[in-house]
């Protein structure tokens, strides 16, 4: 009974170890700004993501950057640039709706 309120926020790693691939998927492109008059853009159930390979993981490291309290956010698919060495596919969709990987 009542309103369904599902908020997820951030962001979600997966990693290939054995090779190296690794898939982010960002949530949430919903963006309020401005001081007087409010713009709002995207959607609070809006994802986007990618799958690509990467250069070695280090399995250690990447636990430290991935997955302890205070780990690293990714706001932003383009601060995965540096790391990216081939990439597979793009994901986007809504978690409400439909997920297309690669289209």
């Amino acid at each position: 009974m009542g309103d369904r309120t599902l908020e997820i926020i951030n962001h979600m790693v997966f990693e290939d170890l054995t090779n190296n691939v690794k898939a982010v998927i960002t949530f949430s492109t919903y963006k309020s700004s401005g001081f007087f008059k409010v713009t709002e853009t995207g959607r609070k159930d809006h994802l986007v993501g990618l799958i690509y390979k990467t250069k070695p993981i280090d399995p250690k490291q990447s636990f430290k950057t991935f997955y302890t309290k205070n780990s690293t956010e990714i706001k932003d698919l383009s601060q995965l640039d540096k790391e990216i060495v081939e990439k597979f596919c793009d994901i986007e969709g809504s978690w409400l709706r439909n997920i297309k990987i690669g289209g």
